[in-house]
């Protein structure tokens, strides 16, 4: 079988170290695991942005763009590889049209055909109308299909993408995970997409590579992913990014269905048949509730409340582990929204979820 990406790699960075060995053979490819298991790290090694410190191979399309032993390295530049990042590398003192340019040869981007690629490509991702606004002026969601069709504009040999859908709402997500696919079948450009979201794994991977304290532990293909759970991919992997109940999937109206399990009771969309399931819901997709606003529906259908036992640090974001009952429930928000809600350990919090935020997977299903 010939691999669009070949990669071998031995990486520490302080008392991190990445050990990975990767054959990539589908067009889009998802890696996906907890927050700090060195998805992030191992885009930007693939990219050139970070240099491993072992030994080191990389391949694409049969061209070796890094062998250690050999000496060979090939700057970020030459590679032909684009890569989205999680929080955006659009130039602030451009416009949206000029960011898009940019992406081009120095030579193309003054032909008004190159104005024109632009504008269509914008006009795909519903960015009609914002040529002429700066960054600063749009939403992080709005940013990110920016930094998105900027990349697939340079129509690069492998695209990277490091959760390019983290701030859109679920309809959003849904579009651009289909324009994506589409994106990808008339361009042919093979894509590796990080993402802790189950449906991006489910509906985008043809291969998913399951990340895990810095080690690829699983290469899991569709198939095994609606068998879910297997002997491969079941709770254990669920359990280690994220929130996973047992429980039942029962009958619903208005377009949502029930999940009941572990004293709990949720309106959840999607789901494929009824009865013994898994429900699954990211620690980003819990959303804190601030104690004097409204709750409308469907957030009010999902309220849960508990105690926060626990709260760790990192660059931008809180994660807390809030204990509701028997469960220990992990959210993961932003530093400033943890700020404002004036929170710490012991301190009562309610929380929900979105109905589409939640994954449900049925036990033993086809």
């Amino acid at each position: 079988m010939s691999f669009i990406l070949d990669v071998e790699v031995e990486h520490r960075k302080g008392s991190f170290a990445l050990s990975a060995r990767m054959r990539v053979s589908a067009p889009i490819s998802v890696v996906f695991g907890p927050s700090g298991s060195g998805k992030s790290t191992l885009l930007r090694v693939l990219a050139g942005l970070e240099r491993a410190s072992g030994r080191c191979l990389i391949s694409l399309k049969g061209r070796v763009l890094v062998d250690s032993e050999r000496g060979v390295f090939v700057e970020p530049q030459r590679r032909s590889i684009s890569l989205v990042f999680q929080d955006l590398a659009l130039f602030p003192n451009m416009t949206v049209l000029e960011n898009l340019l940019f992406a081009l040869p120095r030579s193309a981007r003054g032909l008004k055909r190159s104005t024109d690629l632009a504008l269509e490509w914008l006009c795909r991702f519903g960015l009609n109308g914002f040529e002429d606004r700066y960054p600063s002026q749009l939403s992080r969601g709005q940013r990110q299909r920016v930094a998105l069709a900027r990349a697939i504009m340079s129509e690069p040999d492998l695209l990277l993408l490091d959760e390019p859908f983290s701030s859109l709402d679920g309809p959003m997500r849904v579009n651009l995970r289909r324009e994506l696919i589409k994106l990808q079948r008339e361009k042919g450009i093979p894509m590796i997409y990080v993402s802790h979201h189950l449906d991006d794994v489910v509906e985008l991977g043809e291969e998913s590579f399951f990340m895990e304290s810095g080690r690829l532990v699983a290469v899991l293909d569709r198939s095994k992913l609606c068998r879910s759970p297997s002997p491969e991919w079941g709770r254990h992997i669920l359990d280690s990014f994220g929130n996973v109940l047992e429980g039942l999937l029962l009958p619903g109206e208005g377009g949502y269905r029930l999940f009941e399990g572990e004293g709990f009771r949720f309106l959840v969309k999607g789901g494929e048949g009824l009865g013994a399931s898994l429900l699954f819901v990211p620690p980003s997709d819990l959303k804190l509730i601030y104690p004097d606003l409204p709750l409308s529906y469907p957030l009010s259908c999902n309220l849960v409340e508990g105690e926060i036992e626990e709260v760790r640090e990192a660059s931008s974001s809180r994660f807390l582990l809030i204990r509701s009952g028997c469960k220990l429930w992990r959210a993961e928000h932003h530093r400033s929204s943890y700020a404002r809600l004036n929170l710490g350990v012991g301190k009562r919090i309610r929380f929900s979820f979105m109905p589409d935020g939640a994954s449900v997977f049925l036990k033993g299903g086809a």
